[in-house]
């Protein structure tokens, strides 16, 4: 029989609802590159691109913001406007800038973003536009250059749809990648 002092034991205390921790194992992260790395696909060879700089540009007339809608007081949306951009407004009352990407333009004076400001604003508001539409829709134009299939006279792909169908697409993956990093 074994008694009380060989049972003896080194450490420190664990108590009945106490559990051990696990010792975790360090991940190593394997970098795949996106289309957002900066990447220039030619020739069917994948090319390594610095960072594009996308101008900013002051538009005219002014603005204001019910939820994700924007209503515009003598502006040209449609002329200087397109899908994907960014709208950089300095917010009236958070005296902050914010930015929303557009999801549509409805029309010459109206449009809609993606995710609403942090507060509506009804004061008649300046703003500028970086033209993130331009880059995306050269990344498209050539992804669809780089499939190769023959351009019927609709101007659309056989089984691809045409170049503002797949700008569509990629803004709805973008929109998904930012929604999935909130809530990660």
């Amino acid at each position: 029989m074994s008694s009380l002092g060989d049972r003896v034991r080194k450490g420190p205390l664990i108590l009945k609802g106490e559990k051990p921790k696990k010792k975790k194992k360090s991940k190593h992260h394997h970098h795949h590159h996106t289309e957002d790395d900066g990447l220039i696909i030619s020739d069917g060879n994948v090319e390594e691109q610095e960072p594009v700089e996308v101008p900013v540009r002051k538009c005219t007339g002014r603005i204001v913001c019910t939820n994700s809608t924007i209503q515009g007081m003598n502006t040209k949306f449609i002329d200087e406007i397109e899908q994907g951009d960014t709208i950089l407004v300095h917010h009236p009352q958070s005296l902050q800038i914010e930015e929303r990407q557009v999801v549509s333009v409805l029309s010459s004076r109206s449009l809609v973003v993606s995710d609403p400001f942090s507060q509506d604003f009804v004061t008649t508001t300046e703003f500028h536009v970086r033209k993130d539409g331009e880059v995306l829709r050269r990344k498209v134009e050539a992804k669809m250059k780089l499939k190769k299939e023959e351009i019927d006279e609709d101007g659309n792909t056989e089984g691809q749809g045409s170049v503002e169908d797949l700008i569509d697409k990629e803004l709805q993956k973008k929109f998904k990648k930012k929604q999935q990093n909130l809530f990660t």
